[in-house]
């Protein structure tokens, strides 16, 4: 009977795409933890500072604080996109992940920047390079960890 079942064609594939979805999930949620934190410990306490010099350029355009469940939403979303092309790709080793994790998250930054400067006034160069320096090592090492976690649910 179990072989029989191996044999057919929709319990393969079915298979196949269980495995897949729990990699996904599972590569998400570490993906997520990592950005997360990984963002908290670069913009939130090493460039602290900082970030409270462009809160105040911001004024009235930015919130005081950060709205958590929209920010959850967010690097939720992004960590899934991360491990959906991660894993497409083949990219499931620390060091492939970090590489393509950075490239991708490199572009989006660089495209979301870029609109930012063109559209709001207080976007200036500087605030633009910390935010793609800053945003693109947090894409790295959030596709790392996604990568190593694909590693480990072969």
């Amino acid at each position: 009977m179990a072989e029989e079942r191996s044999r057919d064609p929709d319990f393969v594939i079915n298979s196949t795409l269980l495995a897949m979805e729990r990699k996904i999930v599972l590569s998400t949620v570490v993906g997520f933890v990592t950005m997360f934190l990984s963002g908290w410990l670069l913009f939130g306490m090493i460039l602290k500072g900082q970030m409270e010099k462009w809160q105040a350029a911001i004024g009235d355009c930015g919130n005081l604080e950060p709205d958590f469940p929209a920010m959850i939403i967010a690097q939720v979303a992004l960590s899934l996109l991360l491990a959906i092309l991660l894993i497409r790709m083949n990219k499931e080793t620390f060091m492939s992940g970090c590489i393509a994790g950075g490239w991708i998250t490199l572009l989006i930054v660089i495209w979301y920047d870029g609109w930012m400067w063109a559209t709001f006034p207080f976007m200036d160069l500087e605030m633009a390079a910390f935010d793609i320096i800053g945003n693109t090592i947090i894409g790295s090492l959030t596709g790392g960890a996604i990568g190593w976690v694909a590693s480990r649910l072969d």
